[in-house]
């Protein structure tokens, strides 16, 4: 928690100019083209988890969901994760588990800003860059 804090707080220091080529980074690389949206959020959900990025799994969660990723995508991709990076993987999979009982993207959300799911939280969504579509 305390180097997800970290991050959001250099984040909010980084110049307008740095936030915004991001956004921009960050929209193309997500644009549907080879790979649906669907296959990039779930492609990044598992990067998440690997990097153990709390933010980013419950916006990319969230947006997976959205995209219409079913339980058993979701499930698979963490699984992915948990594969290629072991043991500290498998603690943050196990939050995306979690939430997948509530089958529901908005309720996830809504979830995650209570704070139900320990650490995750859904401030991404303050980011400027991190709207989703």
């Amino acid at each position: 928690m305390e180097r997800q804090a970290n991050v959001e707080q250099t984040a909010q220091e980084l110049p307008p100019r740095v936030l915004d080529a991001l956004g921009v980074v960050h929209a193309q690389a997500l644009q549907s083209d080879a790979l649906t949206r669907k296959v990039k959020e779930l492609i990044a959900l598992a990067t998440s988890v690997v990097t153990g990025c709390e933010t980013s799994i419950a916006y990319h969660l969230h947006n997976a969901m959205v995209a219409g990723a079913t339980r058993e995508e979701l499930t698979e991709a963490v699984e992915v994760a948990v594969v290629t990076m072991g043991e500290p993987a498998a603690v943050h999979a196990v939050g995306v588990l979690r939430a997948l009982d509530l089958d529901d993207a908005d309720r996830f959300a809504d979830a995650v800003a209570q704070g139900e799911y320990g650490d995750m939280h859904s401030r991404a969504s303050a980011h400027p860059y991190m709207a989703p579509d």
